[in-house]
């Protein structure tokens, strides 16, 4: 069960004004968050944020962790800029937000709006296991025409360092 919107907002407002962020862009990102109610109900405050598509990451001064980090599918960055743009920009699915706090500091409302368990729907190691061999698969194709562009070119150099990766040492 997700939170409730207000304590939500109050949790945040209370990060800004009370505790020390890495950057004051950072500040900004989580105002947003709070002054805009259909971004907020979408928020969840998680642990393990980056285990989630469309995460966000941010780390307080004495916390470990990096001071920023924003995960939307296959794409991650720390770049303050790029997170603030993809946030602003309309975000329509569930935000997964993790605050780091520093060793022995506990704030009693993050608490009460953290959710344990929540289910996003996983990868299965079958699934995984596909996908993997499709990306070897067209990846030997993506190198087999580039071999053969070298080859059309006449492009000795570039050929024989494309070829080397698929040298297979010999048994003898």
């Amino acid at each position: 069960m997700t939170a409730n919107i207000e304590d939500k907002r109050q949790l945040l407002q209370y990060v800004i004004k009370n505790v020390r962020l890495h950057n004051l862009t950072h500040a900004f990102i989580l105002a947003h968050i709070a002054k805009t109610d259909g971004l907020l109900q979408r928020v969840r405050f998680v642990n393990g944020a980056d285990n989630y598509p469309h995460a966000l990451v941010i780390s307080t001064v004495g916390s470990e962790g990096v001071p920023l980090r924003y995960y939307d599918g296959d794409f991650m960055t720390s770049n303050v800029n790029r997170v603030y743009d993809h946030i602003m920009t309309g975000l329509s699915s569930d935000l997964f937000l993790q605050i780091n706090l520093p060793k022995g500091i506990t704030i009693p409302l993050y608490e009460i709006v953290l959710e344990e368990g929540v289910s996003v729907g996983r990868i299965s190691s079958e699934d995984l296991d596909t996908a993997h061999g499709f990306i070897e698969h067209m990846e030997k194709v993506n190198l087999q025409a580039e071999i053969d562009r070298a080859l059309d070119k006449g492009d000795k150099e570039l050929f024989l360092w494309l070829t080397d990766g698929l040298k297979v040492p010999s048994l003898s």
